[in-house]
């Protein structure tokens, strides 16, 4: 199983980057991600930075959608990584859940825009003369990418069926959106293996990735505690499509959810978590113990999971860095041996 780690943009940058060097004697880990979230430190300053100062890893930004930027932007963004980088840029992409409402705008039909930001992006890297690409969502006319660009593998964030099926049919990587078990998982390997028939035969087989949220401690329940905060993040953006699919969430936490302003203070994760149910924590987190991380990280590359981005979590009265170093001498190691 390949381990990548990812950076959410709460934490100073120049700390991030002398991390990202660090983590990179890490043996097991393989991917860098840093998350296009809200408004926080810009993804591709830092993805630049941490492309400067490591030189194994791949790394990429996870995830960006096709509002903020003109799709045409974020391909030569991703083109410009590849080049300083040495050909270790991924992009992720995504329907994308924060900021819309402060920039005035409003998506439409993410599924369909995600489809046509992918079919640009390859476009834009692969042909070298002025082309004009008409989409429903995206529009570029008489224009090319002023420099040349390798291939860039593109990885789809997803929750909702219809963006499974897009990276099912389009993506070279789906990164299936914190499902780690239960009906949830279910759900998602159902609706890729129904949409991957329609894949592009030209290209490579499908990878099937997970987003999780972890945390890992000699204490398991001072991991789980650490981990479940992870939820909230879920919720913001899914809740919805988590009561479509089965969970059942407090009538009460559904109303804060909704009325809700974008961040939340510790006291009121705490009291989300507190109000949800056993199974939609399990489902939707890694935590324990590192024997407890091992089997169940286990149990989801025996349904065909081969790569894991992780956000990472500081267990309950611990710190995040520490956990990291445990989950990679520990948990990422056993799964190796």
């Amino acid at each position: 199983m390949r381990f990548g780690l990812a950076f959410l943009g709460d934490q100073d940058s120049r700390g991030v980057v002398q991390w990202a060097r660090e983590l990179e004697r890490h043996e097991h880990l393989s991917r860098l991600w840093v998350a296009d979230e809200h408004f926080l430190r810009d993804p591709w300053v830092q993805l630049g930075a941490i492309a400067a100062v490591t030189s194994r890893v791949s790394i990429g930004i996870c995830i960006t959608d096709p509002y903020i930027r003109h799709p045409a932007l974020t391909a030569a963004a991703a083109a410009t990584l590849q080049e300083l980088s040495g050909g270790r840029a991924l992009l992720g992409l995504g329907a994308g859940s924060t900021g819309f409402p402060a920039l005035g705008l409003t998506p439409r039909l993410p599924a369909q825009a995600v489809t046509e930001c992918i079919e640009l992006s390859r476009m834009l890297w692969s042909e070298p003369k002025t082309f004009s690409y008409r989409g429903r969502q995206i529009q570029f006319l008489d224009d090319c990418l002023d420099f040349k660009s390798d291939p860039i593998p593109i990885y789809v964030a997803a929750r909702g069926p219809k963006m499974l099926a897009v990276a099912a049919r389009l993506a070279d990587a789906v990164l299936i959106g914190s499902f780690v078990q239960g009906l949830g998982l279910d759900y998602a390997l159902r609706t890729i293996d129904e949409a991957e028939p329609e894949r592009d035969p030209e290209l490579p087989p499908l990878r099937k990735a997970c987003w999780i949220y972890l945390s890992v401690s000699p204490d398991s329940t001072a991991a789980q505690r650490g981990a479940a905060r992870g939820l909230a993040l879920a919720l913001r953006s899914s809740h919805k499509m988590l009561t479509e699919i089965g969970y059942m969430i407090p009538a009460d936490v559904l109303d804060f959810v909704e009325k809700s302003r974008h961040t939340w203070d510790a006291n009121e994760v705490d009291w989300v978590v507190a109000t949800l149910s056993q199974e939609l924590i399990d489902d939707l987190t890694v935590a324990g113990d590192p024997s407890e991380c091992v089997a169940k990280l286990r149990r989801l590359q025996d349904r065909g999971i081969d790569e894991v981005a992780i956000l990472p979590f500081a267990p309950a009265g611990g710190n995040v860095r520490d956990m990291v170093e445990l989950l990679f001498t520990k948990v990422a190691a056993a799964l190796a041996a």
